[in-house]
């Protein structure tokens, strides 16, 4: 059995660009569910980028502009890119998780109470990515519950390539309990969803 490598040079180097649209809301509609810092991670990684040449912001969606309807628009700005292009998409805010239509980022105009009806569910964020021309995409989620939707099955085993990883001495949880700290205002849930404390409040 014989075997070939093949090698191939362009007349012309390929200028690859990495393009990035950072998501992050801190400032929400409703200022009872406001966070610190998820305004400024978009903005730090945004300027970490920017060191590199080749890197393009297309935007920064931060607080009242990371709307539903700004997150969902920005699949047009993506279809812009080539096939050599890297895209980074980043995501820094509330997550929220509804027992029985799974994982929804918060835009600023969230409905914490239905969040169904404003969230921006799994299948919407892996909408953004699909079908555009650049071929190498990162998603980058900072949300409570955002990894659960990828880490499980339909069945609600671990799917395959995934690991539990539990503490010495304890046992893992998937689900973080939100009561309010003493001297804080306690926030309602809605019924059948789940919320956590992410990294950008701490």
């Amino acid at each position: 059995e014989l075997s070939f490598d093949i090698y191939y040079k362009p007349e012309k180097p390929v200028q690859l660009k990495v393009y990035y649209v950072g998501v992050g809301v801190a400032n929400y509609s409703d200022a009872d569910w406001n966070l610190k810092y998820s305004g400024n991670d978009v903005r730090d990684i945004s300027e970490r980028l920017g060191y590199y040449g080749n890197t393009v912001v297309l935007d920064t969606l931060i607080d009242s502009r990371a709307s539903r309807q700004g997150i969902l628009e920005m699949k047009k700005k993506l279809m812009n890119t080539t096939v050599d292009d890297v895209v980074i998409l980043s995501f820094s805010g509330h997550g929220l998780k509804n027992k029985d239509s799974g994982f929804y980022f918060a835009p600023w105009d969230m409905d914490f109470e239905k969040p169904w009806k404003r969230g921006i569910s799994m299948q919407e964020i892996s909408e953004l990515l699909e079908d555009i021309p650049a071929r190498k995409r990162l998603l980058m989620l900072d949300a409570c519950h955002s990894g659960e939707d990828l880490a499980f099955d339909y069945s609600g085993k671990l799917a395959a390539g995934v690991t539990e990883s539990k503490p010495r001495g304890g046992t893992s949880e998937r689900l973080l309990d939100t009561s309010a700290a003493p001297g804080t205002k306690s926030r309602k849930r809605p019924k059948g969803t789940v919320e956590a404390p992410n990294a950008s409040q701490r």
